[in-house]
């Protein structure tokens, strides 16, 4: 059997492959998304619905930090922040739906963390 015949070989790769698996958690570190730690998911539908880019701007200028903008659907998109004080929401709403005629909010909640 190749497998058996080479198994030192197969044993340092293997040894390798998880030392650097664990030098890139500890070093990097995890990425927790919003189902980890918590925070704010909104939905806007859009009659036409604008580019990726010009979306992501008019939030990036609000300042709220790491965000994420999904296209959902044929005329939607799905916005993922952190948590959100009362004002940063309104401000959110209004930068992504006041800025474009017909675009209409779906929902907008507050997900907590889970594991």
């Amino acid at each position: 059997m190749f497998v058996v015949k080479y198994r030192k070989i197969f044993y340092s790769i293997t040894a390798l492959l998880t030392a650097f698996s664990i030098f890139a958690i500890s070093y990097w570190g995890l990425n927790f998304g919003i189902d980890f730690k918590g925070g704010a998911i909104a939905e806007v539908e859009y009659k036409d619905r604008p580019s990726k880019e010009s979306v992501e701007s008019s939030i990036k200028a609000l300042n709220l930090g790491e965000f994420s903008v999904r296209p959902s659907g044929d005329n939607a998109f799905l916005i993922k922040t952190r948590e959100l004080s009362n004002e940063e929401r309104q401000s959110v709403i209004s930068a992504v739906v006041g800025t474009t005629s017909g675009a209409t909010l779906k929902q907008f909640d507050s997900v907590g963390p889970v594991l």
